[in-house]
């Protein structure tokens, strides 16, 4: 089993740089009350917290009993001051600070907090009362509604529910086959979820008995986890997607069901919501190894709304109190962890594409807490900033200028990411947020057929969702001139130059990031993108033909791929490669755990300084960690980026070594460079050009480009665009000082 291994390493793990620490120790919170975690200790759970005025402890304003696990979020906020902090009378007590103004966030208690959660269905959503009330809209006549009926409906109706899908051949897993799969689920969960809604919504009995069947037909598939296709096991995406699509049809159509389909339905999900919950609490532990993108996103795709429909708090069923128990985990976790890709910044170290995907799941499962159980956990600082990651990092009207996975790779940003930044422009107003969500789709398609988009999501029932939990938001154009936003919570820095201007627009990213490696990231540190006047110029390079191939272990996880340095021809500790994985996984290893993860993380960069002036930005980063498993005679590399508002870049590269070695600075884009013998490089892209100069205290000792994905076969990338790979080559020193002239003009 997948997770048999896991367990091992989580043995050995149990106190590391990739394990939960202690916070907040010696820092002012940036909300209130604080979140509490600690690193876990099994043995001493439940874990009773303590938060005292001194510390002696001798004034007690917090005392927490029975904590079930390593995190803890109270019921009301505290006063502004300083306070202390112990868990089992811990002997090392740690120190923080309240001030006042910051965002006021508590939870309820357990024992609260489904008072105001009622026992009717349906509850995702709508309850009957809002159900009542919007019906009443959609007669009198409502678009959104009618658009989705027309889209979502009709079109689901004509072409019928999706058969089972077929396990792998031979049970080795096959990328065409596990998308096409989970697609179909996802075909299965839009069908049951489109037809619910109408036909409540309508009172529209024949749309119901086919949406009825439907659910009672995907009840029906095989959950074990020995022979079935669609559990967590065997395919997660297939399984959040199925669970997911029982829950809403388990709760719509409750009231239309007997006692007996209902609890076909009931077992069906049970299970499956069992499943999903037993492997993100009791084998991943997120709560003590929180850097896992799948089993943290099950806490919004799957089990906050089938934990919602499971809820009876009128049945002695231990199912339903399992599901209470399941949802209180989810709920408290993201209260205290989430996100660990992230903090206050708002920003998301996977990249902006991970981002859409996590936020599109975490806003509607928190719109489903907000809505039943009136708890808003919007107002986290998180939440609150996080739009201003996409706006400054991810900027509308670009693309290839981002970092880390990404299956839209080569598009502009999409309409989903679109959709969570209206969102989030409803929870805060804000009108830049909504600005984005107007220039997106004023190109975007609302049903767009790339796998990214159409296995995702359902635009037309987002839709007709927003219009009933949020207010019109008017947009705010950002402001012209240079913006420059350092998200320190992830180690990106962007500048964005006439931001709203498209056609002179300039846009600079950053990265040296202390999540390294890690998961959704890349070997990329001390990397940047330039996309300037609707051109990118120095991009990402590659494409996605799916996680774990060639192409993405081979070269876009790899430093080569990205625009820093390799030193004697090595980059940065990215993880295995294509070999490496698939030899791991015929040995029945988990790749995603244990040693694997701890030395991505380690190899970090960090960002030393951003200054700005009316005539200039400067980024100082620090990537030296990142090569220490790599390069150990590495000493020092340190990248400075000046932004000149002539629209000049200027990039110092410091790299000292232990012995000699040769350095290689690499540059990525769509077109052929021109090569010129003194240094010089030129490069034409539409009507936007960049020249470029390098000199090195080492010697330039060659200048060279391919159009070729070393470790890729061409197979994987015929048919699509060239890519061109600039190599800028040293000669042989033990200290090298790099410095790269760019200048971008356009016709």
């Amino acid at each position: 089993m997948e997770g048999c291994c896991l367990m091992s390493a989580n043995s050995k793990l149990m106190k590391n740089q990739f394990t939960t620490k202690a916070s907040p120790v010696s820092i002012s919170v940036s909300e209130n009350p604080p979140r509490f975690t600690w690193p876990m200790e099994e043995s001493m759970a439940p874990y009773t917290l303590e938060i005292g005025r001194d510390a002696a402890f001798s004034e007690i304003a917090c005392r927490a009993e029975g904590v079930p696990f390593n995190f803890y979020t109270h019921d009301t906020p505290l006063e502004p001051g300083e306070y202390y902090w112990r868990v089992n009378s811990d002997i090392a007590p740690k120190v923080f600070t309240v001030e006042g103004g910051v965002p006021v966030t508590p939870i309820p208690s357990r024992d609260c907090r489904y008072k105001n959660a009622l026992n009717t269905h349906p509850r995702i959503w709508m309850n009957p009362a809002k159900i009542e009330a919007y019906r009443a809209k959609v007669k009198a006549g409502d678009a959104n509604f009618d658009a989705f009926y027309k889209n979502s409906v009709l079109p689901r109706i004509e072409e019928g529910f999706p058969k089972e899908p077929p396990r792998y051949p031979n049970d080795i897993r096959v990328v065409k086959l596990w998308r096409k799969n989970y697609m179909d689920c996802q075909v299965a969960l839009c069908y049951v979820r489109s037809l619910s809604v109408a036909g409540v919504i309508l009172e529209d009995n024949g749309i119901i008995e086919k949406a009825k069947s439907a659910l009672l037909e995907l009840a029906g598939w095989d959950y074990s986890l020995e022979t079935g296709s669609t559990t967590r096991l065997y395919n997660d995406e297939c399984a959040y997607r199925v669970g997911y699509g029982l829950a809403y049809g388990y709760d719509w159509l409750y009231n239309h069901m007997d006692a007996s389909q209902r609890e076909t339905v009931l077992n069906s999900l049970y299970q499956r919501t069992k499943e999903v919950a037993e492997y993100a609490i009791i084998e991943k532990k997120i709560h003590n190894f929180p850097y896992d993108s799948h089993a943290i996103r099950s806490l919004s795709m799957m089990m906050i709304p089938c934990c919602i429909a499971l809820l009876d708090f009128e049945s002695n069923d231990p199912r339903h109190k399992d599901a209470q128990n399941w949802l209180d985990y989810a709920i408290e976790y993201i209260s205290a962890l989430y996100t660990p890709w992230g903090g206050a910044d708002g920003g998301w170290a996977e990249g902006p594409l991970y981002w859409t995907t996590g936020m599109a799941f975490v806003t509607e499962a928190l719109g489903l807490v907000r809505n039943y159980m009136d708890i808003n956990l919007f107002e986290r600082p998180f939440f609150r900033a996080t739009g201003d990651y996409i706006l400054h990092c991810n900027p509308s009207d670009t693309y290839r200028a981002s970092f880390g996975d990404q299956s839209n790779i080569g598009q502009k940003p999409g309409p989903k990411t679109a959709f969570n930044m209206r969102i989030f422009a409803g929870n805060t107003g804000n009108g830049h947020y909504q600005w984005f969500f107007n220039r997106v789709m004023e190109r975007a398609e609302m049903a767009p057929e790339h796998f990214s988009d159409k296995g995702w999501w359902d635009l037309y029932y987002d839709d007709i969702v927003y219009s009933t939990n949020y207010a019109p938001v008017t947009e705010i154009a950002p402001p012209s001139g240079t913006q420059v936003k350092h998200f320190r919570d992830i180690g990106w820095v962007a500048i964005n130059k006439n931001m709203a201007d498209f056609d002179n627009h300039i846009f600079l990213l950053m990265k040296s990031s202390p999540f390294g490696s890690l998961s959704h990231s890349h070997a990329d540190q001390n990397t940047f993108v330039l996309y300037a006047f609707n051109q990118p110029l120095i991009f990402i390079s590659g494409y996605y033909e799916g996680y774990s191939t060639k192409m993405h272990l081979n070269w876009r996880k790899q430093t080569k791929s990205a625009n820093t340095i390799l030193i004697d021809g090595i980059g940065q500790y990215s993880g295995l490669d294509y070999d490496g994985a698939y030899k791991a996984r015929a040995e029945n290893q988990d790749i995603t755990a244990g040693e694997e993860k701890i030395n991505q993380l380690a190899a970090k960069g960090k960002i030393v300084e951003v200054t700005t002036t009316p005539e200039h930005t400067l980024i100082v980063a620090d990537a030296t960690q990142a090569y220490a498993l790599t390069v150990p005679y590495l000493k020092k590399y340190i990248r400075e980026i000046y932004w000149r508002e002539d629209n000049t870049i200027v990039i110092k590269d410091y790299v000292d070594l232990a012995q000699k070695g040769r350095v290689t600075s690499l540059l990525h884009t769509i077109a052929p460079f021109e090569i010129a013998d003194n240094g010089n490089f030129a490069l034409k892209v539409g009507s936007v050009a960049l020249t470029g100069t390098v000199t090195s205290t080492s010697g330039v000792e060659s200048i060279t480009q391919t159009d070729k994905f070393i470790g890729v076969p061409e197979e994987e990338y015929e048919g699509l665009d060239c890519h061109h790979h600039l190599s800028v080559n040293t000669g042989l020193a033990e200290s090298h000082e790099i410095t790269t002239y760019l200048r971008i003009s356009k016709e």
